[in-house]
């Protein structure tokens, strides 16, 4: 079987694991809804084991990504192009606007907004001695910023390396199991799932995604509801919720059937240009100054303290907002690596090394911490001339209320309202599809799957979601992203120490016989070339 451009693939539905994960969201949905209670503390307290004793895993491979991102780049191996193209399906724009928003969408808009209001409120341990709410607990938490979400896309593309090449290069399933060929053996079909162990990675994959993907999903549609409460005096209810999921499952499951050329690469863009368009409004309509000064002066905080705190676990003191902040984000990152890795080596293929690991780095934290210092910026501004109203809000509605309540203090907010609530249904939608196409090839193998399984992730995302939303488990089940992630930090840590150096040298191998004099390129489809 061969994808549109010639490349063979092998494809073979996985039903061990597409069962083992409808059984677990069946089974988490009704642990919410009859022993919520139970769910709350076994969650709880599986979250503070695993934090306590495993933190410095967490934070130790999340600091190795960054790292290895920038020596793989900058290496003999940066300038092999991957994927068996002359040139990258898409621009560098619609390359980029795919991956972030795919990868950031639901942070940029349910995060962002009230994730340095709530560090600069408590204080991190790591700076004794400040005032909560003073310019340095905002410097503080500006430093963690860097620590929380720097090391992101170096792991995605990391994972993306080693998934492009073992697909591309050498005729594995496109699974996220298949980055771990070097050690795992190929049978007659050509390897499917790597056995129980690629199976178990699988399955470990896709639940984190799920676990990471529908809580935010219930989390922003309880948040476009309250929007159009504020804006709007529309009483929220289950049917107003239940409408919103609906009508968002209706999108995602469109998007993701009409595939990656069509549906997802236009709902990305258009996502990427009404996040340009909202930006530059706050930007220019809210507290510039305040947002300038404070995007240039981020980079020197993030920088200079991310040496000291990035494995920093307060010794013989308490972890609580440790495990509160750093290790929830690294857990929750890495549980997405397999398939963001996935998603990211789909959409790379005639793109170099150096292009998926440093380019993308490089341009994606910048694009990020603009929009992050940006909304968390107008937070603090609006918060303080507004007396703590938007502390208080964050305190009795959530996370969610954090942006309505100081964007209408923006001028022409009666446009800049609908904008959004537009933005963080394109939000979603990107997301959603994206992740749904992933995990029907992580379950799958094929680089194209069919429309049935698109449409089933879609599905079972929303439903998910719209059940979690009423029986009010969203943010219990976002906890357990941490008891997720465990499982994948370790199989990271087998994959960059031990498969990734063996990966590299594969390519290189074969870049050496496929070379000619224009360009670096390898593939299966260089008759030349043995895919093993």
């Amino acid at each position: 079987m061969a994808d549109s451009t010639g490349i063979s693939e092998i494809s073979k539905t996985d039903r061990p694991v597409i069962s083992a994960l409808l059984a677990v969201a069946v089974l988490t949905i009704l642990g919410c809804v009859v022993v919520p209670d139970m769910m709350n503390k076994g969650i709880a307290t599986g979250t503070k084991f695993l934090s306590e004793t495993f933190g410095w895993l967490f934070l130790g491979i999340y600091a190795v990504n960054l790292l290895a991102v920038f020596a793989i780049g900058f290496s003999r191996y940066g300038s092999i192009r991957l994927g068996g193209l002359e040139k990258p399906e898409f621009s560098l724009f619609t390359w980029m606007s795919m991956f972030f928003t795919a990868a950031l969408a639901v942070s940029l808009i349910f995060f962002a907004p009230a994730d340095l209001i709530m560090q600069a409120a408590t204080v991190p341990p790591a700076f004794p001695g400040i005032t909560p709410g003073s310019n340095e607990a905002v410097e503080a938490g500006i430093a963690y910023v860097g620590v929380n979400w720097l090391p992101m896309f170096p792991g995605y593309s990391l994972a993306a390396l080693g998934i492009m090449i073992a697909v591309y290069h050498k005729g594995m399933p496109f699974t996220p199991s298949s980055m771990f060929y070097p050690l795992l053996a190929r049978n007659k079909e050509g390897g499917c799932f790597g056995g129980f162990i690629g199976r178990s990675f699988n399955f470990f994959s896709a639940l984190a995604i799920l676990v990471g993907t529908v809580a935010p999903i219930g989390l922003l549609s309880l948040s476009l509801g309250r929007s159009l409460e504020v804006l709007y005096g529309v009483q929220p209810t289950n049917m107003l919720y239940f409408g919103i999921i609906g009508t968002i499952m209706v999108v995602v499951t469109l998007a993701a059937v009409t595939g990656l050329y069509k549906g997802i690469m236009y709902m990305a863009k258009w996502n990427a240009y009404g996040l340009l368009l909202l930006g530059l409004a706050i930007m220019l309509l809210g507290p510039t100054r305040y947002i300038v000064t404070l995007f240039f002066s981020s980079w020197g905080i993030m920088l200079k303290e991310y040496p000291r705190l990035a494995l920093w676990l307060n010794p013989g003191g308490d972890m609580t907002w440790l495990s509160y902040w750093p290790i929830f984000f690294a857990a929750f990152c890495i549980g997405w690596i397999p398939i963001m890795g996935a998603f990211l080596a789909r959409i790379s293929r005639g793109r170099t090394v150096r292009e998926i690991t440093v380019t993308a780095t490089v341009i994606l934290n910048v694009a990020f911490i603009a929009w992050y210092i940006m909304m968390a910026g107008a937070s603090i501004h609006y918060d303080r001339l507004l007396n703590g109203l938007v502390t208080k809000a964050l305190s009795l509605g959530g996370t969610e209320m954090v942006l309505w309540t100081w964007l209408n203090q923006v001028p022409f907010h009666q446009i800049l309202a609908p904008l959004t609530i537009v933005i963080t249904v394109l939000c979603l939608v990107t997301t959603a599809d994206s992740i749904a196409i992933t995990i029907s090839q992580a379950t799958t193998g094929a680089t194209n799957p069919g429309k049935m399984h698109k449409a089933l992730w879609s599905i079972a995302m929303c439903t998910m979601a719209a059940m979690l939303v009423v029986v009010g488990g969203a943010a219990t089940i976002q906890g357990a992203i941490v008891i997720v992630g465990f499982p994948i930090a370790i199989y990271m840590a087998v994959y960059n120490f031990h498969c990734l150096p063996k990966i590299l040298v594969d390519v290189e191998t074969l870049s050496n016989k496929c070379a000619d004099e224009e360009y670096v390129n390898v593939a299966l489809a260089c008759e030349e070339c043995p895919s093993e």
